[in-house]
């Protein structure tokens, strides 16, 4: 498969996923910063945070080492033995990239299919229900 534009997610300056679209990589984002802030108001006690409890779960995951950053890189000529040099000093191997891009892709097509299974015996059960 061939790849051009491809965004390349990293933690604490290693790599930590890649991604086809923007979109996909900042879902995955948001969702590992979401699960971050969680983290800590759950070591911190807090059931019902507020949105001052929220930012400094935010500020301490942050200096905890949850944060992912997101740059766009276009691989469309590089060979599978390259290796990638990020802004952030990141190296990732080539190969290791089109491995990630090959399981996320499977993954996505996984899930599209698990969603349109479930809309169609939603609606199965919808008109065996209600007619």
């Amino acid at each position: 498969m061939k790849y051009d534009v491809v965004y390349i997610v990293t933690n604490e300056d290693e790599f930590a996923d890649v991604f086809e679209t923007l979109e996909e990589a900042e879902w995955y984002k948001q969702s590992k910063g979401t699960a971050a802030i969680q983290r800590v108001l759950s070591e911190w006690g807090i059931d019902d945070p507020t949105e001052e409890d929220i930012n400094a779960a935010n500020i301490q995951a942050g200096i905890d080492g949850d944060y992912y950053e997101i740059e766009a890189v276009d691989i469309s000529d590089m060979a599978e033995d390259d290796v990638i040099y990020l802004t952030n000093g990141a190296e990732v191997d080539m190969e290791e990239i089109i491995e990630t891009l090959k399981a996320n892709r499977n993954t996505w097509i996984d899930l599209i299919w698990i969603e349109i299974l479930d809309d169609f015996f939603v609606s199965l059960e919808d008109s065996y229900l209600f007619d």
